[in-house]
């Protein structure tokens, strides 16, 4: 058995691909897999497509560094034409014609559908599929196509038809897996659930906490960061202290932001930082991690917070109770008053932010360490 799996490894020749190799969780989970393949079987043959033209911006290419020199990547030539889907379906066919892939490993549902729709075309190949879904999707089509219902019922049904025809299909967690099921009639056998992971913090600083709160993350809609602005606000009014807050990210709503600190007159009370490959440095000067997302998976940010002993607060949304245990490693709150109540009782009850923060530690160690879920994960792609 064991020589069995040492050959199909031996031969296996991997294509991942997905938007782009800036920061974010899909992006730091690529980079980890990859590395890791590459050290545990060497010989193996990565490539990485890109769906973006990562050189017109370089917060696209952020974590590109980060892999080992003998992974090739290939930014798709047809980027331009990217809203499009079947430029790209034909540009995979192709690469996938003439390259002797065995293992497609996609993430997002436009790449599920075209990596699953590209290997059965090439029906004389016999092609390994490994979809990703990271986020509800069923929530993430009803925001993207929010006013355009034809579209997405279009892309419902793509999902319906050519999810199921995949290998395997790969969640974080029993929510997006429930949703699967329930949206999209996928089979429960063919998802499989595997928790997401972060490595571990060695020696944790006792750096002096500059900020209160923290946010890591994408400034998008689905994040809602105006909200960030407006708790920080109404907390400096109701409690008279001036509480500082780091907002770590970029997106489309970054403009928005800027402005909304400007009216105001939060320039010294909120920092906004453009992403680096490493926030490490933001998790030691914080007390406090929060978020006002209005839909996710398992998000990274939690799990990097929890193995910087950092408790969490966040907006409820379907499934958070399978990352965050309200009142042993975060606290969920129903609507925005209570994330300011939850922000100022943790940040001025020493008991209760000592107790929190030794569970999510404890948390992090026991259920999302890289040793475990990393190698968990790549026996999912490669056996």
């Amino acid at each position: 058995m064991k020589r069995i799996r040492h050959k199909q490894t031996h031969h296996a020749a991997l294509l991942f691909f997905y938007w782009d190799l800036g920061l974010g969780g899909i992006q730091k989970k690529i980079s980890d897999v990859i590395c890791q393949i590459k050290k545990s079987y060497p010989e193996t043959e990565i490539s990485l497509l890109l769906n973006s033209f990562s050189q017109q911006n370089p917060n696209q290419c952020l974590l590109l560094p980060t892999l080992p020199k003998k992974i090739r990547v290939i930014i798709d030539p047809l980027w331009r034409f990217r809203r499009f889907i079947l430029p790209y379906i034909l540009f995979v066919i192709y690469f996938l014609k003439n390259n002797d892939i065995t293992i497609i490993v996609a993430y997002n549902h436009r790449h599920n559908i075209i990596a699953t729709a590209a290997s059965k075309v090439l029906f004389r190949k016999h092609i390994k599929v490994i979809l990703n879904q990271d986020i509800p999707l069923s929530q993430n089509l009803k925001d993207v196509f929010c006013h355009h219902p034809f579209k997405l019922h279009i892309w419902t049904m793509l999902v319906r038809f050519w999810y199921p025809r995949s290998s395997n299909i790969v969640v974080p967690n029993q929510e997006i897996k429930l949703d699967l099921i329930h949206n999209f009639q996928i089979n429960a056998e063919r998802i499989q659930v595997v928790h997401n992971w972060t490595s571990q913090t060695q020696h944790l600083k006792t750096s002096k906490k500059i900020y209160s709160l923290l946010f890591v993350g994408r400034l998008s809609k689905q994040k809602q960061p105006k909200m960030l602005v407006s708790c920080i606000e109404s907390l400096n009014e109701k409690t008279n202290h001036q509480y500082r807050m780091a907002i770590v990210g970029d997106g489309e709503l970054k403009n928005s932001v800027e402005q909304m600190i400007k009216r105001s007159k939060l320039k010294q009370q909120i920092k906004l930082i453009s992403p680096k490959v490493s926030v490490k440095t933001y998790y030691e000067q914080s007390r406090v991690l929060i978020l006002t997302s209005s839909y996710e998976g398992e998000p990274l940010v939690i799990l990097e917070a929890y193995a910087h002993q950092l408790p969490v607060i966040a907006l409820w949304y379907p499934g958070i109770e399978e990352v965050i245990i309200h009142n042993q490693t975060g606290l969920i709150a129903k609507n925005m008053d209570e994330l300011e109540q939850h922000a100022c009782n943790l940040l001025t009850n020493k008991k209760l932010y000592r107790d929190l923060s030794r569970g999510a530690y404890r948390n992090f160690l026991k259920y999302h360490t890289s040793d475990k879920n990393l190698r968990i994960y790549i026996e999912k792609l490669i056996h």
